[in-house]
């Protein structure tokens, strides 16, 4: 028992010390030096119209010089306490001499004071030293409060007055009231003094808590860092591998097969999507939860992404036998600047709700423009009671567990698009009626294009829109090198550079307007290459260099924002989205420039006949004429065959970032004649390589490699190559 006790003891005094404790009387004794100004002048103030001065002259200078002590120690502590309050770790570990310090300044502030209000000392007088005593009752009650939270110096504050009262008691023991003024201090030290203890209980609670909470903040905050981490690598390793087996889905999908074989794999792509779209919801609510759900703002045509809406899910509701109809008032406006993959991500969640939850009936997006854009997307669906509606907008939330059960869904696709929603400045709501309907809306400011309205009007406008620019094309690919080039010379003037070296060189020695620079290369690759670009000269580092690349992730934009590039243009090119984006930067153009246009272009408008399906290359002849496309074919063919024997070395050697940079130029090349789903699985061999997942990149590899041998057959057949 007595152990009990006495461990009890030593840990609660152990506790009394503990530093922070420290620093809360040090800043409950921070206060401005005015205050204690104040304090000193009226009492002195007061003595001087009761009592008089009654100091003889030779003590003056004595009372003077204790007062500038005083004053001094005064700030000695003020500044003490100001460095002790921002350093820490100077209070835990030095306490000893930070308590020894401030008692010795606090006895050189003090004692002074104390001095001066009961002179003239010699006095048998009680009531001379009245004002001395009222002074002591003040402190002692003000210094226990202020010093309760660390114990030693609070012994120390009372400790001054009561040791100076008593030392008056002595001086003054002839007077009879001065025995009873001194108990009454004493034992108004005492009450003080206990009660301060119980403040100095109060606030090692207030401590033990206060750390017990930065604790478990910190625990918390390491714990959400870490599921945002975890979800982060399964996502990707889950989609990683989802991608491979979409992709050859697709693939099988165009080889003969039998009605039990086509209902399997009808089947394996819905459970893909399903299971594709759980992973990204759980994805986007860590992004949301850990404040990393990314906007990125750019000029795009809303009016067009609405026709790419209707396009995704005509086919949706037809199949349930419902109607679907997207209708735009007109005044909507055509471009704006906002982020297009986010408003469409909130669209197809809110869109698919409404056609999933619709057995008949209709459901319609509406597009209207007052100053803000409202998007509302209206069913005649099953509705929701007002009873269930509360449950809306809220994470793994459905209205009744049967929806869950009848129709699937996570419950967390609401939850998003309000987070998206609200992110980009906008609100989001709803109008419900039980069995009758729902109508989901959601209201975005308007945000003017940045561009000018010339390069956002280009669309489908003639050539002499897009102002003609002085263009340097950096890519390791010949290629890519040929058709890009091939297709900006249409509008501009256009130099080309296989490496950065190369464009160093172009830049040192002609003027340029524009660079378009691929950020995988050897040796040097776009990003040290546009550093190096940028320290060339001050006019070097104002051109504008925009990244050229097959796939950039997230922290390859941040990096290209780093080293000054200003832009991205997706591989394989879209030359609408090229050429708007390269108008962007119309204004840094030089004048006098003449574009370097095909003469080889057909004459005719009409869209040429093609051996086989294939959007891209018909695109193509109409564009750059079918002689100029089928010798572009052939080189192609050849590359990709050279490029495929390389890969399957790189892969079989077990040479990861060989084979990573071979299908990447794999991915520019098939995506440059229109092979789009062989171009996908050779990205997802790409990833695979970079993660160093060798054996799902060669079994990977294996099944692009005979999808890619079907096609190129196709396509050596078609235009005997």
């Amino acid at each position: 028992m007595k152990q009990n006790l006495l461990s009890r003891a030593l840990r609660s005094l152990r506790l009394g010390l503990h530093p922070d404790l420290l620093r809360l009387y040090i800043r409950n004794h921070n206060i401005d030096w005015w205050y204690y100004g104040i304090i000193f002048l009226s009492f002195v103030g007061a003595k001087l119209y009761l009592y008089g001065l009654n100091i003889p002259i030779k003590d003056i200078f004595i009372f003077v010089a204790l007062n500038i002590t005083s004053f001094i120690a005064l700030f000695m502590l003020r500044e003490d306490y100001r460095t002790w309050i921002k350093d820490k770790r100077a209070v835990r570990k030095k306490r000893g001499v930070i308590v020894f310090k401030i008692a010795l300044l606090r006895c050189m502030f003090l004692v002074p004071w104390l001095v001066f209000l009961f002179f003239p000392l010699e006095s048998e007088i009680f009531y001379l030293h009245l004002l001395g005593y009222c002074f002591i009752f003040c402190a002692i009650s003000v210094y226990a409060s202020v010093s309760s939270p660390y114990w030693p110096l609070l012994i120390i504050d009372i400790g001054i007055l009561v040791l100076f009262s008593l030392f008056m008691m002595l001086l003054n023991g002839d007077v009879a009231e001065a025995v009873y003024a001194q108990g009454i201090v004493c034992a108004f030290a005492v009450a003080c003094f206990f009660t301060s203890l119980r403040n100095n209980s109060a606030a090692k609670k207030f401590i033990t808590n206060e750390n017990a909470l930065k604790k478990a903040a910190q625990e918390a905050a390491e714990s959400s860092k870490a599921k945002a981490d975890f979800l982060a690598v399964m996502s990707h390793e889950i989609r990683t591998p989802m991608t491979g087996v979409m992709g050859m889905v697709d693939f099988l999908k165009e080889t003969k097969l039998t009605k039990d074989q086509e209902q399997c794999l009808d089947t394996i792509t819905q459970c893909s999507k399903t299971l594709l779209n759980t992973i990204n919801d759980v994805l986007d609510i860590s992004k949301i939860e850990a404040g990393q759900m990314a906007i990125s703002p750019i000029d795009f045509d809303f009016k067009g992404m609405m026709k790419g809406v209707e396009k995704t899910f005509e086919t949706m509701a037809a199949a349930k036998g419902i109607g679907f109809e997207v209708a735009l008032d007109d005044d909507v406006p055509h471009f704006i600047h906002a982020d297009p993959n986010r408003i469409q991500q909130v669209l197809l969640n809110l869109t698919n709700n409404a056609i999933k939850f619709t057995d008949s009936g209709s459901v319609t997006i509406s597009v209207s423009y007052d100053k803000v854009i409202r998007v509302e997307v209206k069913d005649t669906g099953i509705g929701i009671s007002p009873q269930q509606q509360t449950k809306l907008f809220q994470k793994f939330s459905q209205v009744d567990g049967s929806i869950s059960r009848k129709y699937g869904g996570t419950g967390l696709g609401l939850y998003i698009a309000q987070s998206l929603v609200e992110t980009m400045g906008g609100r989001i709501g709803f109008d419900s009626v039980y069995e009758s309907g729902s109508t989901f809306w959601f209201e975005l400011p308007y945000l003017a294009p940045q561009a000018e309205a010339g390069s956002l009007n280009a669309i489908n406008a003639d050539e002499d829109q897009y102002t003609a620019m002085r263009v340097l094309l950096v890519d390791d690919n010949a290629l890519n090198r040929q058709i890009i080039s091939k297709y900006l010379g249409k509008h501009h003037t256009v130099s080309v550079a296989q490496n950065g070296w190369e464009a160093i060189d172009l830049v040192e020695k002609e003027p340029f307007d524009i660079i378009l620079m691929d950020l995988q290369m050897p040796n040097l690759d776009g990003f040290e290459t546009t550093m190096k670009i940028k320290r060339i000269s001050k006019k070097s580092e104002r051109i504008p260099i925009l990244a050229m690349s097959a796939n950039v992730l997230e922290k390859d934009m941040i990096k290209c924002k780093q080293v000054g590039m200003l832009d991205h243009i997706a591989k394989p090119i879209d030359q609408m989205q090229m050429f708007n984006t390269i108008e962007k930067y119309a204004a840094n153009a030089s004048p006098d420039v003449v574009p370097d246009r095909p003469k080889d272009k057909p004459e005719t408008s009409e869209k040429p006949e093609t051996p086989y399906e294939n959007d891209t290359i018909t695109a193509m002849i109409e564009q750059l004429g079918e002689e100029y496309v089928h010798t572009f074919l052939q080189d192609s063919n050849t590359a990709i065959l050279e490029l495929e024997s390389e890969i399957e070395k790189n892969l079989k050697d077990g040479d990861c970032e060989a084979a990573s940079f071979s299908t990447h130029n794999m991915v520019s090349l098939l995506g440059n004649i229109g092979f789009i789903q062989s171009a996908h699985v050779a990205q997802s061999i790409e990833k695979l390589c970079k993660d160093e997942a060798l054996a799902q990149a060669r079994s990977t590899y294996t099944l692009m490699q005979e999808a890619l041998h079907k096609e190129l057959a196709q396509l050596q057949q078609a235009y005997d190559l």
